[in-house]
């Protein structure tokens, strides 16, 4: 539930699992508010080489499907931004903008990753390949996600001890 895909990959850029997890959220939507569930969240994540990671989490996007990948370091930045139907950008001494618009959904903005997924699982099964994803990390994404959750209902930072069996390696 709480982010697991936003979570993921952020452990696997950084290399680490993180040691303390703080999340603040609200409830604009009446029927989430209802429910206990939030519709705008901002995670921060601690991680044990000083790194600091932001997930920011919004049910509301009412130009598409909006999700990036920013990582600022002392080298420089490496980005990931979200895919559109095509490339197509204006820019003009006014600023940059485009026309074309976002995918508006999660299967629209990831049909190809789907597809490839699905590849992927089919050559596992017929033992065409080894998976590359290990039982640690699946296991350090819901520790990560459980203390969000509970970070989420105590309003509290919360901390994360991994013991040398407990860590994935990247």
């Amino acid at each position: 539930h709480f982010a697991a895909h936003d979570v993921a990959p952020l452990l696997w850029v950084v290399g680490e699992p993180p040691a303390r997890v703080y999340v603040s959220g609200v409830s604009h939507i009446p029927e989430f508010r209802a429910e206990g569930d939030l519709d705008a969240v901002i995670i921060t994540l601690t991680f044990p080489s000083g790194t600091l990671g932001v997930i920011d989490l919004n049910r509301f996007s009412p130009y598409g499907y909006d999700q990036r990948l920013e990582v600022f370091g002392p080298g420089g930045m490496l980005e990931g931004g979200t895919r559109r139907a095509d490339t197509m950008a204006l820019y003009t001494r006014d600023g940059g903008y485009s026309t074309t618009p976002r995918f508006f959904s999660f299967p629209s903005h990831y049909a190809e990753a789907f597809a490839e997924e699905v590849r992927y699982f089919v050559d596992l099964v017929r033992e065409r390949g080894s998976c590359s994803v290990t039982e640690k990390q699946i296991l350090a994404v819901s520790r990560v996600i459980a203390a969000c959750e509970t970070s989420a209902k105590t309003g509290l930072p919360i901390d994360i001890t991994w013991s040398k069996e407990d860590m994935p390696e990247y």
